[in-house]
């Protein structure tokens, strides 16, 4: 809530008094009205709900500001809006460079996400993460010597017998999904870089292509 003087209309951005606090919004938004008497330290004052106002600004050429502070007397309330203040060129490229930032690493969570996602051959199910990977890399590289061996490997669903064309097929599947996933990510974070305006960033989406 404000504090407003309602003979001189001086706003200020206060706590209220810890004496007040328990007091309904209705009665701290008319205090002279509601209190009987009026005690001296709160004469002429009450403390008013705030309205916030959309500032509109350009967000690659502009900013906000300190907080304006108008007083509606019809509706008894604040409206509370802000200056826009103009960036210097540095800080134009300062936050369009920002907003790059952040957008690709969002770009780097969701690439990794997909990255690592089941994959299904052959009905069965297998986790693409790291452990996984190298059990099969490792299984292969065994394998080599004897060709006619298998290995039980636990999948998503259970257990199940891989042999070495099962575990090669699992390996490419892995490679090909990797190898998607690293291509759309670069597609996406080159054209990011390309953006010239915040707004085109904000409304840069990330989700395609996966």
């Amino acid at each position: 809530m404000i504090k407003i003087n309602i003979q001189t209309n001086e706003l200020t951005r206060e706590s209220i008094p810890a004496n007040l606090r328990r007091l309904s919004t209705h009665t701290l938004n008319n205090l002279q009205t509601e209190l009987d008497p009026v005690p001296d330290d709160l004469i002429d004052i009450e403390y008013w709900n705030e309205s916030p106002v959309s500032t509109q600004y350009n967000q690659d050429t502009q900013r906000l500001g300190n907080e304006i502070l108008t007083a509606d007397l019809v509706n008894r309330v604040v409206n509370v809006s802000h200056e826009v203040i103009n960036l210097t060129a540095q800080e134009s490229t300062d936050r369009l460079n920002a907003a790059k930032d952040k957008l690709i690493t969002e770009l780097t969570a969701k690439s990794e996400s997909v990255a690592g996602e089941d994959l299904t051959l052959n009905g069965m199910t297998f986790t693409t993460d790291i452990k996984s990977i190298n059990e099969i890399t490792s299984s292969l590289s065994i394998m080599g010597r004897n060709p006619t061996e298998t290995i039980d490997f636990r999948g998503v669903n259970g257990w199940a017998v891989a042999n070495k064309a099962a575990l090669e097929g699992m390996q490419d599947a892995v490679w090909n999904k990797r190898k998607a996933t690293n291509a759309n990510h670069k597609a996406h974070e080159d054209a990011i870089t390309a953006l010239t305006t915040v707004q085109l960033v904000n409304d840069y989406d990330i989700s395609t292509g996966w």
